[in-house]
């Protein structure tokens, strides 16, 4: 018994120090926004987070969402689509804990604010629609005490035109 926890334990710490050295770029300066630009450049495929060919991500002046400018629209309309999604199945499976449900509100706001101003630049009608639904979702997701049928309801709404929106306009 003792060999087999033995093996358990190193084989155990050997696949974790293998998993937490493959994550590491040797930068202790990441944060949660360059972490988020990072997932959403890798699921577009391409580079349209920066200009920066550098490979160097710019935003070490702590503003989430600083260079908006540059984030690929369907990139981030998916994102807050599946940001919606997963807030959908908390309700339904965890309706009960509000930290879940916050937590999911604060991806939410901060995936939301990476792509913002392009879409009100380009497309200022539906920003205006689209803000208008996520703004009181993500409010409502932030209290302490969650209302859990306004949140559906809010959820809703947002689903609908953030959707409306994915289908009618042709963003690039």
């Amino acid at each position: 018994m003792k060999k087999k926890n033995s093996i358990l334990l190193v084989t155990g710490l050997t696949v974790g120090t293998l998993l937490a050295g493959c994550g590491s770029d040797g930068s202790e300066e990441n944060n949660v926004t360059q972490t988020e630009e990072s997932t959403m450049n890798e699921s577009s495929g391409d580079n349209s987070m920066s200009d920066n060919t550098s490979g160097e991500n710019n935003s070490n002046d702590g503003a989430e969402g600083s260079d908006s400018s540059e984030v690929n629209l369907d990139v981030g309309i998916d994102t807050v689509l599946t940001d919606l999604d997963s807030l959908n199945t908390a309700l339904e499976n965890s309706s009960e804990d509000s930290s879940k449900i916050n937590e999911l509100g604060t991806q939410l706001q901060s995936h939301w604010d990476l792509f913002d101003q392009k879409l009100k630049e380009e497309y200022p009608k539906d920003y205006t629609a689209i803000n208008d639904t996520i703004t009181p979702l993500i409010e409502e997701a932030a209290k302490e005490e969650v209302d859990i049928e306004k949140t559906r309801m809010l959820l809703d709404e947002a689903v609908e035109t953030v959707t409306k929106f994915k289908d009618e306009v042709p963003v690039q």
